[in-house]
């Protein structure tokens, strides 16, 4: 997109000489309505997969928790305070 809309600008004086604007302009739509299809088409996709992630991602983190806790509950009594200071660094 970008590349062309240099070139729309750079063709700018072309394009007042000529009395092209409505031409151009109708091709700078079509390019917009493309970038706006394609943007809509990856969102759609996206949409589906993001409470998906989310829920593995915080799934995880409470997975890491719970190993730390047990980790901590069964450690000798010496250990859990040095355990614990691991877990939160």
């Amino acid at each position: 997109m970008t590349a062309y809309n240099r070139e729309h600008i750079n063709g700018m004086r072309v394009i007042h000489a000529y009395n092209a604007f409505e031409h151009q302009h109708e091709r700078m739509l079509a390019q917009a309505d493309r970038v706006l299809d394609l943007d809509l088409f990856y969102y759609q996709r996206y949409s589906a997969v993001h409470p998906g992630a989310t829920a593995i991602l915080n799934g995880l983190s409470l997975t890491i928790y719970a190993i730390g806790a047990v980790i901590i509950t069964t450690a000798a009594p010496e250990q859990k305070a040095g355990l614990y200071a691991d877990m939160l660094a």
